[in-house]
């Protein structure tokens, strides 16, 4: 089945919801790949505040 949710996650890259339809065996190794670019995107985020120490940090606000 096929949710509300599920497309809105996967709206941005249909292969990726195609493989998580069709082969949810997978789905390990798509989400490997997720807290690879989240790791990567937290090394950026700690990058940007040695970089600009006296920026200001903002709470998370999922949109």
């Amino acid at each position: 089945m096929i949710t509300k949710s599920l497309f809105q996650q996967f709206r941005p890259c249909a292969k990726r919801f195609w493989y998580h339809i069709h082969h949810p065996e997978w789905r390990a190794a798509l989400d490997t790949d997720a807290l690879a670019y989240m790791k990567i995107g937290q090394e950026i985020g700690e990058l940007a505040r040695q970089t600009f120490p006296e920026g200001v940090l903002l709470p998370f606000s999922p949109t």
